[in-house]
């Protein structure tokens, strides 16, 4: 009788998932995605947490047709909107995760309701990671920070990244969208939500060298200077390498980069690029 040898080869693929998009919301289709749930009137009356159009609303979308916009629809006592996406993580529990969006303001008061929370437990109970702080931004002017450090921030809470994972965006106000002073008007709107898994940083070896005329390599990062959970206000540029855009002021020829403010207002603001090196071999 002949022996017959069988051998199996087991191939195993490792997955970068560097790069990875977990979740991303631009509104466009109109209504929302099943993630979502619309959270007016928390507390209060009034209150609005909806998609609308730049026909219904003037202004509302960052980009495209439609944008989120959380506030009140009549003027009177001050009401609380939300607005929560709830996710899957639990695949993610290792992943450096981050979180931008597009942020405007329509001479919104500043609240400590106002900003970004989360919830481990489907929404029982939530911590708060981020505060818009909206006084500190020029008002009627679409702007995004730096990433959020998600993942960080969610350690930082004593939470994990669960199956039933909710990330809220709140506004607190008492007046509605329109009028032209702080006492007339209220409310926010959120576009071009973005949730992915963090592009990998790449440490460059010594000697370095970068003149910015082929951008930014995976060695660079844009970062929020306030990690867990300050503001950088959106009048920060994100780096640019246009001389054009600051109009050759000393910038020389090419390409260069920026850090600054794209508006002016009165309040200060801080931008932060990291650059990330391999110095092992320099230790002595």
């Amino acid at each position: 009788m002949k022996r017959i040898i069988l051998t199996i080869l087991t191939v195993f693929i490792l997955q970068n998932l560097s790069g990875q998009t977990v979740f991303k919301d631009g509104f466009e289709g109109g209504s929302l995605k099943p993630e979502w749930t619309a959270q007016p009137s928390l507390d209060g009356i009034d209150g609005i947490s909806a998609i609308h159009s730049t026909g219904e609303l003037a202004g509302v979308a960052h980009t495209g047709s439609f944008g989120f916009a959380l506030g009140k629809s009549a003027d009177g006592d001050l009401t609380t909107n939300a607005l929560d996406l709830t996710l899957d993580l639990s695949a993610h529990t290792n992943d450096e995760l981050e979180l931008s969006f597009w942020f405007k303001h329509r001479i919104d008061e500043t609240h400590y309701e106002d900003g970004i929370f989360i919830s481990d437990d489907n929404g029982l109970n939530f911590r708060k990671i981020f505060s818009f702080e909206p006084q500190k931004w020029r008002h009627d002017l679409y702007g995004s920070f730096p990433a959020l450090d998600l993942d960080s921030l969610i350690r930082r809470e004593g939470l994990t990244a669960t199956s039933n994972f909710v990330i809220r965006f709140q506004q607190r106000g008492v007046s509605d969208f329109s009028g032209s002073f702080d006492y007339q008007a209220d409310g926010i709107y959120i576009d071009d939500i973005e949730i992915k898994v963090a592009d990998t940083i790449v440490p460059s070896t010594l000697p370095y060298a970068n003149d910015f005329e082929s951008g930014l390599g995976s060695e660079w990062k844009i970062n929020n200077p306030f990690l867990v959970g300050g503001t950088a206000q959106e009048e920060h540029i994100t780096p640019s390498w246009s001389v054009g855009t600051f109009e050759g002021q000393g910038m020389g020829t090419g390409f260069a980069l920026g850090l600054g403010k794209s508006t002016s207002n009165n309040g200060e603001n801080t931008s932060a690029i990291d650059l990330h090196l391999d110095l092992s071999a320099h230790v002595n």
